[in-house]
Formats: structure tokens, C-alpha cells, sequence
């Protein structure tokens, strides 16, 4: 290698280390007070001294994910049956059986099948298929209220094997887009769970406060236009024209045509799939945990008499370094709540929020959720904030439901992967760059902002929510 390039990285290098390790110094010389206390100061420079590393990509994922809880374990801010209770979640041994269940359906060729037939139904361009994708992610959604986001990662990994595309913009822009049918459709898209936690709070205020689906449909369904918006800037913006899918149309309509008739093994896979399906579709019959769905099923096809995939494609399938990170993002909102972080956030919202307009309000709250989602987990917020907005709300004598719909959109205005569970298993098929998805994501989040100020304020006018 050229010397000038080997002193060139050294010196990108040291310079990211430099800022890794000058903000969470800046962050420890903040001074403590009762709310703001030492330990949160602490919990907060371990956060971003390894989240910093992890995005400059200075170290191993694996050594990185496993440092963070184990600081928090030896510091003192939390025992290790704390530190490391999200390794007792069952989502994340969701998240290892979705590299199972990606790796099997791979391995028996039914992967390909699904993403060549999506894509030939979708115009054979690149462009016709980012759209497709995001339709076909709406409708699983709708269909499994917002449980589909699995399915919709496996797609999304699926087209993107098909296309035979190297990491770089189109991957990138692939995981964006599926990212939309993965997380960001519950903008629109009812989710018994994230409502059911926004009812739970506002009640405290509001006592029989509900939202029902038809309510959410009729208060962000259009916001499904501003996701479609957002693809088409992306494909400007990155002139994705210019993307060649390996010939086109032509090419993946005779790839399918190859493949020829299901075999015994992709049959098998698709009657799994469909249990799989069905599981989620009937989860308001049941009641069961989702997870246990992707807990079960992938393992089954390694059954004798089943024999999807081999050991081989188990062995290979499972990412280590990933699921370590997944668990120790779990980790941050675990220790956070713990230490009475969502209390700090509380306190500082309040005062800032009385006395505003309107419209002022909603951004403000929408800011304080951006904010608030670096270190909580949606679900948390959604536990913690909505009683706060909904008493301002009522303070000013608001429709609450404008502001709690703010807050219920910043869920979805992240930076990072860590910030939404589903984003961040997404995020571990290797698809995108760090840097990319901060770009991609502050442009999802500047186009979702301003839709909200010039389209969905207007109509919240119209439908009378807003006053």
C-alpha cells in the first residue's frame, strides 16, 4: 500500500478517536445536580464513548457491544442482571432466529424465488423495485398490524442478493426503503402496541382516552404519500437511473423462468412461511408473543423429514458481533430507565413546552422525541412522554391527539440504527454503510418534517384536531 494513504488513514483515525473521546469527556464535565445526577452523567459518557467507536467503526462490533455492559457492570451503575438482562429477551433470540430463517431460505432457493418474482412484477428496474418494496412492506403491515416486520427484513435481504449489487448507494437505498415497511409504516399503520402504551400514559390525564385504528387512519394516513416522496428524493438525489440490475426486466424474467418448478424444499419452506404468516395474522385471536413465532419456526426446517437447510447454512447464518450489539443497544434503555433517565427527560420537556403556539408545540415535541430516542427505545417513550404532552395539551386547552401524533412520528426521525429495535436488526444484514445511514436518515427526517408543516397541519386544521 502507498505510504501517503497508509499516513492518510492514520490520520483519519486518530482524528475519529480524538472525537470519540472528546465528547464523552465534554458530556462527564457537565456538573450533576439532583435530577442530573453522577451516575447519569456516567451512564451517559459510557453510551456515547462506545456508540461513537461503533459508528467511526474503530473497533470490532463484538468487542464494542460486549464493552458497553460490562462497563456499566464494573462502574457500579448497574448489576449484571440488569446490564445484561436483554440477553433474557426474547427478542433477541428473535433476532438469531431471523439470520437462521434468512440463512435457510437462502440455502433452499425460495429467497431468490420471492425477490426474482418481485422485482419482475415491479418493472425489472431499480427504481420500479424500490417502490414494490415498499408497497408489498405497507400491506404485510397492515395485514399483521405492524408485526410483519421480519418477513419484511428477509425481503428486503432477498432483493438485494438477487440484484447481485456490492455494498454501496443501491444497497444502501435498498435498506432505507425497507426500512419503511419495516418500522416506519406504523406512522400509519395501526400498532396495538405502541398505541396501547400512549393510551396507558394519557389516561392518567385523560381518563378513557383511545385511539382506535380507524382514528389512526383517518389522522396519518396520509403520510404514506410523504414515504413514497421520500423514495423518489433518494432516487434523484443518488440518480439511481443509472443503476444496471444485472439486464434489466429481460434478465430477471428469464432468471425466474430458470428457476423452473418449486422444489420439494422451497415448498416445504413456503408452507413454513405461511404458518409463519399465520401466527402473525391471528396474534389478536391468540395472544401469543410474536416472537416465539421466529423463536420455533426457522429451527423446524432443520428437522429430519424437513431438511430445508443443512448445518452448514446454520452455522453460517448466525452474526455474532450483530446480535451482541443488538443486545447492547437493548442494554442502554434497560440501564437508562433504571437510573431515572426518562424522569430527567420528563422534567426538562415540561417547561420548555408551556406557554408555546400551537404548531410550535408540535415541533418542539417532535425535537424532544428525536432527542429522547437516542437513548430510549420508541416503546419507552411512548411509556413515558405522552402523559407530559397530554397535559400541556390540555393546559392550553389543545385537541391532544395533534401533539401525541408529533411525538408518536419522532419515533421514526432517528440518526442511528440503535434507536429502533427492528431498524437495527435491519441494519446487521450489512447493507449500509454508518455514514450513509445517518445521511439517508436526516434526509428521511428533513422530508418528513416539512410534509408535516405544509401538508398534515393543514389537514389536521381541516379535520378539526388542530385549533
Amino acid at each position: 500500500m502507498n505510504v501517503s494513504i497508509i499516513k492518510e488513514t492514520n490520520k483519519k483515525s486518530a482524528l475519529m478517536w480524538l472525537i470519540s473521546l472528546l465528547i464523552p469527556l465534554g458530556i462527564y464535565l457537565f456538573p450533576t445536580n439532583t435530577n442530573f445526577t453522577a451516575d447519569i452523567r456516567l451512564f451517559l459518557v459510557f453510551v456515547s464513548l462506545i456508540i461513537l467507536i461503533i459508528a467511526f467503526n474503530l473497533v470490532d462490533v463484538t468487542i464494542a457491544a460486549i464493552a458497553l455492559p460490562t462497563l456499566f457492570v464494573i462502574s457500579g451503575l448497574a448489576p449484571a442482571s440488569k446490564a445484561f438482562e436483554p440477553w433474557t429477551y426474547t427478542t433477541m433470540w428473535l433476532i438469531v432466529g431471523t439470520f437462521v430463517l434468512a440463512g435457510a431460505l437462502e440455502e433452499c432457493g425460495l429467497l431468490k424465488r420471492i425477490a426474482f418474482w418481485c422485482i419482475k412484477r415491479c418493472g425489472g428496474t431499480f427504481n420500479g423495485t424500490m417502490y414494490g418494496l415498499m408497497i408489498v412492506g405497507t400491506i404485510l403491515a397492515w395485514c399483521t398490524f405492524c408485526n410483519s416486520y421480519m418477513i419484511v427484513i428477509t425481503l428486503t435481504y432477498g432483493i438485494y442478493k438477487a440484484m447481485g449489487l456490492e455494498k454501496g448507494k443501491a444497497s444502501a437505498i435498498i435498506m432505507m426503503v425497507g426500512s419503511i415497511g419495516v418500522t416506519s409504516c406504523m406512522e400509519f399503520v395501526y400498532n396495538p402496541l405502541m398505541m396501547s402504551l400512549m393510551e396507558k400514559g394519557v389516561n392518567f390525564v385523560i381518563p378513557g382516552f383511545r385511539v382506535f385504528w380507524f382514528n389512526q387512519l383517518i389522522i396519518s394516513g396520509p403520510v404514506i404519500l410523504f414515504y413514497f416522496l421520500f423514495i423518489f428524493v433518494l432516487t434523484k438525489i443518488y440518480k439511481t437511473k443509472d443503476i444496471q440490475i444485472a439486464g434489466g426486466k429481460a434478465y430477471f424474467a428469464a432468471e425466474y423462468d430458470a428457476l423452473g418448478n418449486m422444489s420439494t424444499s422451497e415448498k416445504k419452506a413456503a408452507t413454513l412461511l405461511i404458518v409463519l404468516m399465520t401466527y402473525l395474522l391471528t396474534n389478536p385471536l391468540h395472544h401469543l408473543p410474536t416472537d416465539w413465532g421466529f423463536m420455533v419456526i426457522p429451527y423446524l426446517m432443520f428437522l429430519p423429514g424437513i431438511g430445508v437447510a443443512s448445518r452448514k447454512s446454520l452455522q453460517s447464518s448466525i452474526n455474532f458481533g450483530a446480535v451482541a450489539f443488538c443486545a447492547a443497544c437493548f442494554s442502554i434503555g434497560a440501564v437508562g430507565t433504571s437510573l431515572g433517565l426518562s424522569d430527567l427527560i420528563s422534567l426538562g420537556v415540561t417547561p420548555l413546552l408551556n406557554g408555546l403556539g400551537t404548531i410550535p408545540i408540535l415541533y418542539m415535541t417532535m425535537f424532544f422525541g428525536i432527542i429522547a430516542n437516542l437513548v430510549l427505545t420508541p416503546s419507552a417513550m411512548m411509556s413515558c412522554l405522552p402523559p407530559i404532552i397530554a397535559q400541556i395539551a390540555v393546559d392550553l386547552g389543545m385537541n391532544p391527539l395533534a401533539p401525541l401524533f408529533a411525538l408518536y412520528f419522532s419515533c421514526d426521525m432517528i440518526f442511528l440504527p440503535h434507536e429502533v429495535p427492528a431498524v437495527l436488526i435491519l441494519f446487521t444484514l450489512n447493507l449500509i454503510s454508518m455514514g450513509d445511514f445517518i445521511k439517508m436518515s436526516l434526509i428521511k427526517t428533513i422530508v418528513l418534517l416539512i410534509c408535516i408543516g405544509v401538508f398534515l397541519i393543514p389537514y389536521w386544521f381541516l379535520i378539526g384536531i388542530m385549533s
